[in-house]
């Protein structure tokens, strides 16, 4: 395994080749990781239309780094498995390659019911049972 200095040199390079979700890594107050991406709309999960079905979209990843460096954001870029646990522990902003996205989040990027809350942030995951 490359020392953490060389994989962490790599780690503002994209490869073009690649495609790539964004996802950000945060934490709350109590510890817990959360997870936020991009996401594509897929359909309603509801006859009345007020639910969401949406999923992680894979994004052009040169849009997304033009975003994160003019709102002077940082970023990392994971290409492969070397890269990932740097990143898990790190956190924040991330383009990562869709072969270690899908072997590492899983179901995490599967669709989930959202609703848009209504001051027009982010979609909010929810319990279709509990709305």
């Amino acid at each position: 395994m490359p020392a953490i200095d060389e994989i962490l040199a790599g780690m503002n390079v994209l490869d073009p080749s690649l495609q790539y979700y964004a996802i950000t890594l945060t934490a709350d107050g109590d510890g817990n990781i959360l997870v936020d991406t991009q996401t594509r709309w897929t359909g309603y999960a509801n006859a009345d239309r007020r639910i969401e079905i949406r999923e992680a979209s894979l994004v052009r990843p040169e849009a997304l780094v033009r975003y994160w460096e003019t709102q002077g954001q940082a970023y990392v870029v994971v290409k492969n498995e070397d890269e990932w646990p740097l990143f898990y522990m790190l956190g924040g902003n991330a383009l990562v390659a869709k072969n270690i996205a899908e072997a590492n989040l899983g179901t995490m990027l599967d669709g989930d019911n959202c609703v848009a809350p209504v001051d027009f942030g982010s979609f909010i995951s929810i319990d279709p049972e509990a709305a």
